[in-house]
C-alpha cells in the first residue's frame, strides 16, 4: 500500500502550469573533451560535414543487396528552365540536347563501372533524371559519377479507397463560462452526458475520494509505482521528507479528471466542478510521480489503457524539447487512434517559455499526426482595473489578476490609506521568509513559480495584496532577472476568482523592474515605499477566445511543416477538482478542494468530454470522424487588435462541440502517410486530416495538388457551395517585430469545384490545387477551403505553404533529422548492420555534437558518435553521420553495444565554453530526437527464445525482510543456459541495486521493486527483466 502522511494543515492551492506537464526530464550528459574526440575511435562512426548534403538520400540503406526502386538526378538543368529564363525555344532544344547527351554519358560510365541497372523512365523536361531499378549496395558508387547530383528513394502515391460511411452506422456552483463558450450546454439539452462510456486519463493519478469524481471513478492502474491504485501521491513535510525539501503533492490528473466527469456532487462546498461529460466513467493510468516519469511509464498507461476498452483517452502531458513525430509514444498514440480510441494531446505550453523560441515548440507526442492536439484559449470573464500611486511619485494601473471566491469588494479589503510595499523577489516560500510583508503589499516577480503559489504564498505570509510584475527567472538561479529584454508589458492571465487568495494586481514589466531594482539599490529608500490604491475598481466582460501566449506553437519539426495543433479549447484560469487525499490524510476535507489552472493540460480535458460527447451522439463515427467534425467546425480566432491567429497558433480554430454535433458531413483530405508501426518499421495507412500542409516550394514552382474529400455522415444527401478564402494577416512571430504575412496574391490556389454534393453515407473527393509565383516572397502563406449549406455548421479546412529556396531556421539548433533506418541488425552479415543520420545544423554557436542512445526509461545509455575539433565552431549546413551500428561509448574506455530493444536517438549540439568552472562550461545546448530499434540476430532469437522461457517458469521467494546487508531474494540457481541476478532497485535506500536489504521503514510499510536480469550465458546481451515486488514492515519494537 501506499505510505501514509500526516499533515497538520493543507495547502489546497494549485500553482499555476505553465508547461505541458513534463514527464521525462533528461539529464545533461557532460563528456570531457578526450571523451568526445574518442568516440568516433571506438564506435567506427563517420563523419561528413559540409555545404553539400549527401547525394544519396538517408531513407536508402546502401548496406542493403537488395533491388531498389530510386529516382537520380542528373546536374544539368531541365530543358523547360530555359524557356522560364530566357523564352527562346532554341535555347530549349539547346539545354535538352545537353541533357541527353549527359544522360547518356552517365548510362555508359555506369555500364563501364560494371554497375547493372535498369532504366524505367527518363525525365527531360522538368526534372532532368530518371528512375531507375538497382542494387542498393551499388548507389555509392552511382554516386561518384559526375553527372549524379542526387539519388532520391522513388516514393509511391496512391488514391486510397474513399472512406465510406456505413448507413447502420447562473444559480450554478460550477463554472459555466468555459462550457458555454464550447457549447456543452446546448449538448447537455440534447440529453448528451457521456453515459456507457469510458474515458482514460493518463497522468499523476487522481483522487478518487473527491466528492465529485468517486461515482464517476471505476478503475485503472498505477504504471509508476506497477501496482492497481492511482491514486494521487500525497504532500510530505519537510521534516518527513528523505529529500529535506518537502513535496506539495501531486494533482494535476485530479484536476484534468474533473474537467471531463465532474459530477458536481459535493455539498460542503461552495463550489463543485462539472465535467463536460459528466455521465461517462473515468479510469485513471498513473504515469507521472514526483518528478515526472519516463516515456516507457507512459507507453504503458497507454497499451493498458487501450486494452481496458477506453473509447477516449486524454494526455495532458509531453516532452517540449523532443520534437519527434515518431517517437515511441507517439508511436503509441497513434497506434492508439489506429486500434480506434479517440486520444486527445495537450499541445505544450512552451511558447513563451525562451527568447526567440515561439514556433515549433510543439513537443512529444503532440507532434504525433493521428491525435487531436489542443491549444488554448481564455474564457469569457469579468475584467476588473484598479490603480495605485506610489510614495516615490508616480501612478500605476494594475489589472486585477486574481482574488477571492465572493471577495471582489476590493476597496473595503484594501482600503485607500497607504499601504506599505516589500519587494519579495519571486514570492518562494524562502523569499517571504526573508521579509516581513504582513498587513503590507508584497511586490514580486513573474518566473519560477506558478502564480496561485506566489498567491498563496503571500497570502500565508500575512501579505494583504501582491503585485506581481511580468518578469523571469532565466537561468534559475531563484532571483528574478531584472534586466531581460522582453516582457515589458502586463502578464495578460487572468486567474479569476480563487478559493482563497488575496487580491493580485499585474504589473508592467518595465515598470515592477524598474521599480524592483531601485528598491535594491537604496535599502533605506525602499522601506518608505507605499502604495495608495483608488477605491474605484471599474469592471468589464472581457470576451475571451485568444491564444494564450504559453500555448505551444507548430509546426511539427523535421517533416514537411505539418500543421499542429489541431483546434483550441479553454485553458485558462479553468476551474476543476483537486485533491485532499483523503485516503491518505486523516479527517482530510473537501470544502476547499478546487483551483483554477492553466495551462493546454487544461485545455486537452474539455475536447476529450466533448469528443465522448460525440461518440454518444454518433456511436458509429470513426476517431478521424470526430477529430474532423471538431476542427471543420470550430471557430476562427482574431488577436486582440483584429489579426487573424496563424494556424499554427491556433489550427482551425476554437472547438464548438454543438456546431460538430449537428454537422453531416465532414471535409479532410484523401492521403497515404507513413508511420512508424510498433516494431518500429514504416507503414503506409490512408489518412483523412482536417488541415493541409504543402511543405516547402520555390518560388515559380510546378502546380501542387491535394486530393480533398466531402464525406457524408446523414442518412441524406449534401451539398455545399464550396471556395477557398486567403488569409491576407494573420499573427507572426513577435520575437521578430516587423515581420508580416507575405502577399497572398504571388501565391495561386484553387479547387476543381464550385459546389459539391454527396450521397448518404458516401463521398466526393475533389482538389485542391496551389501554384508559386516566380516572384513570390519568401515566408509562410495560409488560407482555407470553405464549404457552405444552408441550416448547417459550415466546413473549413486551414492550409499552408512555406515558399523559399531553404528550410527556415526553428531557433532550435537542428531541423530535418532523417534516419536511413529505424530499425537494424548489427550482426556482421552486411544488410541492415547499421543506419545513417542526416539533418542540417543550423545554430551557429556549436562547437560540439553528438549523437547518443538513450532508454525508453530516458536514461542516457552511451555516445555513438561525435563531432570536436578543439572547441572550434562548427559551420551551419548539412551534416550526416554513417556506420552508426549500436556501437556506443560511454566514457569507460571500452566500446559496447546496445542490446536488442528500442532506444531514443537524441541528436545534441552544445556551444562550450572552456573558460567557464567545470559544470558550467555548457552554455547552449540544442537537440533533436528520433527513434529507432536494435533487432536481435537469429542466433540471438533462438537465445531469446530460451531466455524468454527461463523468464515464463522464474520462481523465487522473498527469504529475507529483516536482517540488514544480507540478500533480500532467494533467486534460482543458475543453469547451463541462464544465470539470475537482482541489478536494479526502485528504492536503494532500503535495499540496494543487488538486492541486499539496506533499512527498514521507521514507520508503516514500504513496497520496493527489484529488477532480477535472466542473461543468457552464451551471449550476455540477451536479457529478460523480470519485476518482483517487496513489502518492507516497520522493525517491532
Amino acid at each position: 500500500m501506499k505510505k501514509m502522511r500526516t499533515l497538520a494543515s493543507l495547502t489546497l492551492a494549485a500553482s499555476l502550469m505553465l508547461s505541458g506537464l513534463p514527464y521525462n526530464a533528461l539529464a545533461a550528459v557532460e563528456l570531457s573533451e578526450q571523451d568526445w574526440e574518442k568516440v568516433n575511435e571506438y564506435t567506427n562512426a563517420e563523419v561528413e560535414l559540409g555545404s553539400e548534403i549527401s547525394k544519396i538520400s538517408p531513407l536508402l540503406n546502401t548496406s542493403s543487396s537488395k533491388n531498389v526502386s530510386v529516382i537520380i538526378e542528373l546536374q544539368s538543368e531541365p530543358s523547360i528552365t530555359a524557356k522560364h529564363s530566357e523564352g527562346s525555344e532554341s535555347s530549349v532544344r539547346s539545354l535538352q540536347a545537353k541533357v541527353e547527351d549527359e544522360q547518356a554519358s552517365f548510362l555508359d560510365e555506369a555500364k563501364d563501372n560494371k554497375v547493372k541497372l535498369k532504366v524505367k523512365r527518363k525525365f527531360e523536361h522538368v526534372f532532368n533524371g530518371m528512375e531507375v531499378t538497382v542494387s542498393a549496395d551499388e548507389l555509392e558508387e552511382l554516386a561518384e559519377l559526375p553527372q549524379v547530383k542526387r539519388i532520391y528513394q522513388n516514393t509511391y502515391y496512391e488514391l486510397p479507397e474513399i472512406d465510406a460511411v456505413s448507413e447502420k452506422a447562473s444559480s450554478t456552483k460550477w463554472d459555466q463560462a468555459p462550457l458555454q463558450q464550447i457549447g456543452v450546454l446546448d449538448m447537455w439539452k440534447d440529453g448528451l452526458t457521456g453515459k456507457g462510456l469510458k474515458v482514460g486519463v493518463i497522468d499523476t493519478g487522481v483522487d478518487y475520494k473527491h466528492p465529485d469524481l468517486k461515482d464517476a471513478y471505476k478503475g485503472g492502474y498505477d504504471s509508476f509505482d506497477n501496482d492497481k491504485d492511482p491514486y494521487e501521491q500525497a504532500p510530505i513535510p519537510v521534516e518527513e521528507d528523505r529529500d529535506g525539501k518537502g513535496y506539495e503533492g501531486s494533482s494535476h490528473g485530479t484536476h484534468v479528471s474533473g474537467t471531463i466527469v465532474g459530477r458536481a456532487k459535493n455539498k460542503n462546498s461552495d463550489v463543485q466542478v462539472k465535467g463536460v461529460a459528466y455521465g461517462a466513467d473515468l479510469y485513471v493510468y498513473r504515469v507521472l510521480g514526483r518528478g515526472g516519469g519516463s516515456s516507457a511509464q507512459v507507453i504503458d498507461g497507454i497499451e493498458k489503457a487501450v486494452k481496458d476498452g477506453m473509447d477516449v483517452i486524454n494526455l495532458s502531458l509531453g516532452s517540449a524539447m523532443e520534437k519527434d513525430s515518431d517517437s515511441p509514444d507517439a508511436i503509441a498514440v497513434n497506434n492508439a487512434v489506429l486500434s480506434g480510441v479517440i486520444t486527445v494531446v495537450s499541445s505544450g505550453n512552451a511558447a513563451d517559455k525562451e527568447r526567440g523560441r515561439h514556433f515549433y515548440t510543439a513537443g512529444s507526442p503532440s507532434g504525433a499526426r493521428l491525435p487531436i492536439t489542443v491549444a488554448a484559449v481564455d474564457s469569457p470573464t469579468v475584467q476588473y482595473d484598479g490603480s495605485a500611486t506610489s510614495s516615490f511619485g508616480t501612478k500605476y494601473e494594475f489589472p486585477v489578476m486574481a482574488w477571492q471566491v465572493k471577495k471582489d469588494n476590493f476597496s473595503s479589503i484594501i482600503g485607500t490609506k497607504p499601504l506599505p510595499v516589500v519587494y519579495a523577489n519571486l514570492g518562494s516560500r524562502s523569499d517571504f521568509e526573508k521579509a516581513n510583508v504582513k498587513g503590507k503589499v508584497a511586490l514580486v516577480s513573474r518566473g519560477s513559480l506558478g502564480f496561485t503559489e506566489k498567491i498563496e504564498n503571500a497570502r500565508k505570509a500575512g501579505a494583504v495584496a501582491i503585485v506581481v510584475f511580468n518578469g523571469n527567472d532565466v537561468d534559475g538561479d531563484g532571483v528574478a532577472d531584472l534586466d531581460i529584454r522582453d516582457r515589458e508589458g502586463y502578464v495578460s492571465t487572468i486567474l479569476g476568482d480563487q478559493i482563497e487568495a488575496i487580491p493580485t494586481f499585474d504589473m508592467k514589466g518595465l515598470e515592477g523592474r524598474t521599480l524592483a531594482k531601485e528598491l535594491l539599490a537604496d535599502p533605506e529608500k525602499a522601506k518608505t515605499l507605499t502604495f495608495t490604491f483608488s477605491g474605484n475598481y471599474p469592471s468589464t466582460n472581457d470576451p475571451g477566445d485568444r491564444i494564450a501566449g504559453f500555448s505551444s506553437r507548430g509546426p511539427i519539426m523535421g517533416d514537411d511543416y505539418s500543421i499542429k495543433p489541431n483546434l483550441a479549447a479553454p485553458g485558462v484560469a479553468v476551474l476543476s477538482s483537486y485533491p485532499s487525499w483523503s485516503k491518505l490524510i486523516p479527517d482530510a476535507k473537501y470544502d476547499k478542494a478546487y483551483a483554477r489552472l492553466n495551462g493546454t493540460s487544461m485545455a486537452a480535458p474539455h475536447v476529450s468530454g466533448l469528443a465522448l460527447l460525440l461518440k454518444q451522439a454518433h456511436p458509429d463515427w470513426t476517431p478521424a470522424d470526430i477529430k474532423a467534425a471538431l476542427a471543420n467546425t470550430s471557430k476562427p480566432l482574431y488577436s486582440p487588435d483584429g489579426t487573424l491567429y496563424d494556424v499554427y497558433s491556433q489550427g482551425a480554430g476554437r472547438v464548438n462541440g454543438h456546431a460538430a454535433s449537428k454537422t453531416p458531413a465532414i471535409l479532410t483530405t484523401v492521403e497515404q502517410l507513413t508511420i512508424l508501426g510498433e516494431d518500429f518499421e514504416p507503414k503506409t495507412i490512408p489518412y483523412y486530416a482536417d488541415n493541409v500542409s504543402f511543405g516547402l516550394l520555390k518560388a515559380g514552382s510546378n502546380t501542387v495538388t491535394k486530393t480533398l474529400q466531402l464525406k457524408n455522415l446523414s442518412k441524406s444527401e449534401v451539398s455545399y457551395d464550396a471556395k477557398v478564402i486567403m488569409h491576407p494577416s494573420v499573427t507572426t512571430d513577435p520575437y521578430k517585430p516587423g515581420s508580416k504575412t507575405p502577399d497572398v496574391d504571388d501565391i495561386d490556389v484553387e479547387i476543381s469545384v464550385d459546389s459539391i454534393s454527396a450521397k448518404k453515407g458516401s463521398a466526393t473527393t475533389f482538389e485542391l490545387n496551389l501554384s508559386v509565383d516566380s516572384d513570390a516572397k519568401d515566408g509562410v502563406y495560409e488560407g482555407e477551403v470553405l464549404l457552405k449549406a444552408k441550416g448547417t455548421p459550415d466546413l473549413r479546412l486551414p492550409f499552408a505553404v512555406h515558399v523559399g529556396d531553404k528550410r527556415e531556421d526553428t531557433n532550435f539548433g537542428f531541423d530535418n533529422l532523417k534516419l536511413s533506418d529505424t530499425t537494424i541488425t548489427p550482426d556482421g552479415d552486411g544488410n541492415e548492420d547499421s543506419f545513417t543520420l542526416e539533418a542540417e545544423l543550423q545554430a551557429k554557436d556549436v562547437n560540439q555534437i553528438s549523437v547518443e542512445a538513450w532508454s525508453l526509461d530516458d536514461k542516457y545509455v552511451g555516445t555513438l558518435a561525435s563531432v570536436f575539433n578543439n572547441y572550434a565552431l562548427i559551420a551551419p549546413g548539412p551534416i550526416t553521420f554513417s556506420n552508426l551500428d549500436g556501437t556506443y561509448y560511454d566514457g569507460s574506455q571500452v566500446a559496447k553495444k546496445l542490446d536488442p530493444g528500442q532506444y531514443k536517438l537524441k541528436l545534441v549540439g552544445r556551444s562550450v565554453d572552456q573558460s567557464k568552472p567545470k559544470g558550467e562550461q555548457i552554455v547552449n545546448e540544442y537537440e533533436a530526437w528520433k527513434s529507432f530499434m536494435i533487432k536481435a540476430s537469429d542466433k540471438n532469437a533462438v537465445l531469446s527464445k530460451v531466455v524468454e522461457g527461463a523468464e515464463e517458469q522464474f520462481e523465487f521467494e522473498v527469504a529475507n525482510t529483516t536482517e540488514l546487508d544480507q540478500p533480500v531474494l532467494a533467486l534460482p540457481e543458475e543453469s547451463d543456459d541462464v544465470t539470475y541476478q537482482v541489478t536494479k532497485s526502485s528504492d536503494t535506500a532500503f535495499i540496494d541495486d543487488e538486492g541486499i536489504l539496506k533499512e527498514l521503514p521507521a514507520e508503516g510499510e514500504e513496497t520496493v521493486t527489484l529488477y532480477v536480469t535472466i542473461t543468457s550465458k552464451e551471449d550476455a546481451s540477451v536479457t529478460r527483466t523480470v519485476k518482483v515486488e517487496v513489502t518492507l514492515e516497520a522493525a517491532v519494537e
